[in-house]
């Protein structure tokens, strides 16, 4: 995935999200503009694993109960359930 910023030479500025480079000229900037690329591949594959993870970690109202009522084996359940979900959604 590509981060991909046009600076105009007036100084305004765009930025596209892309597969692959885009053609700025065909986007409709001027053929004196500044295109930088930055590879954020790395930053999305992390961003979609912390999602996932969050999706599935147990609430923070059963880490509560857990922690207040369920005593050890509850805690225990709940830091077992969360390394299941840490090994499924390795990071990047």
């Amino acid at each position: 995935m590509l981060k991909i910023k046009v600076t105009e030479p007036d100084g305004r500025s765009i930025e596209y999200t892309n597969e692959s480079l885009i053609d700025a000229l065909a986007m409709g900037h001027s053929a004196d503009c500044v295109v930088e690329v930055t590879d954020i591949t790395a930053e999305v594959a992390l961003a979609d694993c912390i999602a996932s993870r969050k999706a599935e970690y147990p609430s923070a109202e059963d880490f509560l109960n857990a922690f207040f009522d369920g005593g050890d084996a509850a805690l225990d359940a709940l830091r077992a359930q969360r390394l299941a979900i840490k090994t499924k959604y390795p990071k990047p």
